[in-house]
């Protein structure tokens, strides 16, 4: 997704989602489901992040760094 001075690649690895926040920078991503359930993945300082498990539903990702803080559309897998 592109939300801020960046950008976040994502890719689908067997049960986890994974991704990367390009410029690399450390933060949370919580996972907001569209059934309520929300869980938080770690950034690390590369950029890199994995949400496990997969969303079964609709969701979207709250990004927080020391920067930024942004959501993004809702989406599917």
């Amino acid at each position: 997704f592109w939300a801020w001075d960046g950008s976040s690649g994502r890719e689908v690895a067997g049960e986890a989602l994974l991704g990367q926040l390009v410029p690399a920078r450390s933060g949370t991503i919580e996972v907001q489901n569209q059934d309520g359930d929300r869980h938080e993945a770690t950034v690390d300082e590369s950029g890199w992040f994995a949400i496990r498990p997969l969303p079964s539903t609709m969701f979207r990702l709250h990004l927080q760094t020391a920067n930024d803080n942004v959501i993004t559309e809702w989406v599917r897998l």
